[in-house]
């Protein structure tokens, strides 16, 4: 009896098909969902210290989109976000001295991924086309979004900015992962004064 060896090589664009969904369904594995918090101030808002604990860690929460009240609106009942600060800060080079001095400026913005998923809410097995078609007129509008998630809500950030979303390839035909990018926005006044 003649045993037969194959040589079996995997098609490069399944294979990394494959990764692409591992690395998304991996960000789900090691999310958290919110949890109430228990250390509050004394007007009941979340303390600092407790809302530092929430930066930079992968949190499954619910998230809402919306621009012109609510006239263009898209809500991911689950989702993975994190949130990482950043801080202005001036780095100014002096001559014969190796380094910079730095200088504190003020918080900067907050950065926020958000990583989702689109299923077809038809409950069939077609590709969400519709709502996909939805969501990337809302993310390529050059506007400052209203935003709401609980874990957002912690850190008084009410509207965003998005400064990229990625679309990730699925195996599955009526889902369709994707990846955004989000800078928070808050408004701003400027007052003009006689000098």
């Amino acid at each position: 009896m003649t045993l037969a060896r194959f040589n079996i090589q995997p098609n490069p664009k399944t294979l990394a098909q494959s990764s692409a969904v591992r690395v998304l369904f991996s960000a789900f594995n090691t999310a958290q969902p919110l949890e109430v918090n228990t250390q509050v101030s004394p007007e009941g808002n979340p303390s600092f210290l407790a809302a530092n604990d929430l930066l930079g860690g992968d949190w499954l929460t619910s998230l809402a989109l919306r621009y012109d009240d609510g006239n263009l609106e898209f809500v991911f009942d689950e989702c993975v976000l994190s949130i990482d600060q950043t801080k202005n800060i001036v780095k100014t080079p002096m001559p014969g001295k190796d380094g910079t001095v730095k200088e504190y400026i003020s918080k900067g913005d907050y950065i926020i991924t958000a990583s989702a998923g689109i299923l077809n809410e038809m409950g069939d097995h077609t590709y969400p086309i519709d709502q996909l078609k939805t969501l990337v007129d809302l993310l390529e509008l050059d506007k400052t979004l209203d935003v709401q998630s609980d874990l957002l809500d912690v850190f008084d950030i009410t509207g965003v900015v998005v400064e990229g979303f990625r679309l990730v390839q699925e195996t599955h035909t009526s889902r369709q992962a994707l990846q955004i990018d989000l800078i928070s926005d808050e408004p701003f006044i400027i007052e003009l004064s006689d000098v």
